[in-house]
């Protein structure tokens, strides 16, 4: 399925809002080398974003404890220890 990508860009623009994530400048990185030297203030204008492939989105640390807020600590229970319902899939093709 094809995701426009007007509904990307505003979709990011919404993480950027809600500080879930950053925006940074590309061209920075290729001048200095250093992927967090060109931190933007904000969501750059839609058109700059579209146009010229320039900016680039890191999950910020609330974004990533968001995202893993829902994980369960599974197989491991609040002490640590391996839960009883928890057994290792030995099946062919498994990881």
């Amino acid at each position: 399925m094809d995701v426009p990508q007007a509904e990307n860009v505003s979709a990011l623009a919404s993480l950027v809002e809600d500080g879930l994530a950053k925006a940074y400048d590309l061209q920075k990185l290729a001048s200095n080398g250093d992927p967090f030297s060109g931190e933007l203030p904000g969501m750059p204008p839609v058109d700059e974003v579209e146009q010229d492939f320039r900016t680039y989105f890191y999950i910020t640390e609330e974004g990533m404890q968001l995202h893993l807020a829902d994980d369960p600590p599974w197989p491991f229970d609040d002490d640590g220890e391996p839960r009883p319902d928890w057994h290792l899939d030995e099946s062919p093709g498994s990881l």
